[in-house]
């Protein structure tokens, strides 16, 4: 059970991308949208997955009743909301849905260790699957030798206001080191003064736009929403052997450490952590190698796979790998 199409983040990453390799080991996936879901049709299968939704009261303990087998998942602060949190009122109901879930859950999956500090408030039956991706699709390609130093960022249009408000940085780096060129992958061209190369989200590209960088930006905000988050963008740079510089919160610290990037917040800013990393190739090599290794070790689809097949089946053994 989902709330949005199968391409959002979160469903693709915690969920399809595994499709082909459980149906190899016996698991069919069959997608719900919470609008069409009812106790009924829960019937027919032996385990209801419901991926972050927050359904009313009566709806949850019918589907609860009818399940066989329930994994509550969650990648996210779910219990707020990104900018403006929630009022006091609806803040507490929502809580107490999520905590509803979290013990009527046979196991809850979520990606890191501070979200799972989060349902742990309620139940020990919490299981830490990390975000991943598929290291072989997501690898470092060789970079051209021309001088240029490329740094880029790829994201949702929704995002876009992080690295708006980065940008007086952006504009000084480029002024004191014109052989730097910036590269802006999204589904939306945004609205920035200083030079950059846009590529317009397509299917299936963006894989070979980050290989094609030097560094990688992760701005983000210090609110709670946001600590809630593994950023997926860190994981692609860091598989594909590009350094992170960034903004590095709550569950990013899980991510991106002081061998494979640089937090802002510790290095001297936004303008003097990128200048050092521009200025030292040899830091950059350094940090690409140990970022491409920290994702082969943690969020390596083929490490989390099994975790996943394990929380499904309820099976504390997962069975053999068999097919990739």
């Amino acid at each position: 059970m989902h709330s949005r199409d199968l391409d959002k983040g979160s469903t693709r990453f915690r969920v399809v991308n595994y499709q082909r390799w459980l149906e190899c080991q016996g698991v069919v996936l069959d997608y719900v949208n919470r609008e069409n879901i009812s106790a009924r049709q829960v019937l027919r299968y032996d385990v209801l997955f419901n991926q972050k939704c927050r359904l009313s009261a009566w709806s949850s303990a019918h589907l609860r009743k009818a399940a066989k087998r329930l994994v509550f998942d969650f990648d996210d602060a779910i219990w707020t909301r990104a900018r403006k949190p929630y009022g006091a009122f609806v803040g507490n109901r929502v809580r107490k849905r999520l905590d509803w879930w979290f013990e009527a859950a046979d196991v809850v999956t979520t990606s890191s260790e501070y979200l799972a500090n989060y349902a742990r408030r309620v139940t020990q039956a919490v299981r830490v699957i990390p975000m991943a991706v598929d290291t072989d699709e997501w690898q470092p390609m060789p970079r051209p030798v021309d001088g240029k130093v490329r740094i880029g960022w790829a994201g949702r249009p929704g995002n876009l206001r992080y690295l708006k408000a980065i940008e007086p940085a952006l504009a000084e780096v480029q002024r004191s080191r014109p052989h730097v060129e910036y590269a802006i992958y999204s589904g939306e061209k945004p609205d920035l003064t200083v030079p950059f190369y846009y590529q317009p989200f397509a299917a299936r590209t963006e894989a070979r736009f980050i290989q094609s960088l030097d560094i990688g930006l992760l701005p983000l905000d210090d609110g709670e929403f946001t600590k809630g988050k593994s950023p997926i963008k860190a994981i692609q740079y860091l598989a594909c052997g590009v350094p992170v510089v960034g903004n590095v919160v709550g569950a990013g610290c899980e991510i991106v450490t002081a061998a494979n990037g640089l937090d802002v917040a510790q290095t001297g800013g936004w303008t003097a952590s990128l200048l050092r990393l521009i200025d030292d190739a040899t830091e950059r090599q350094r940090c690409g190698i140990a970022g491409r290794a920290h994702i082969i070790t943690h969020n390596n689809l083929v490490n989390t796979r099994n975790a996943l097949l394990a929380a499904i089946t309820g099976r504390d053994t997962p069975a053999p790998t068999g097919h990739d």
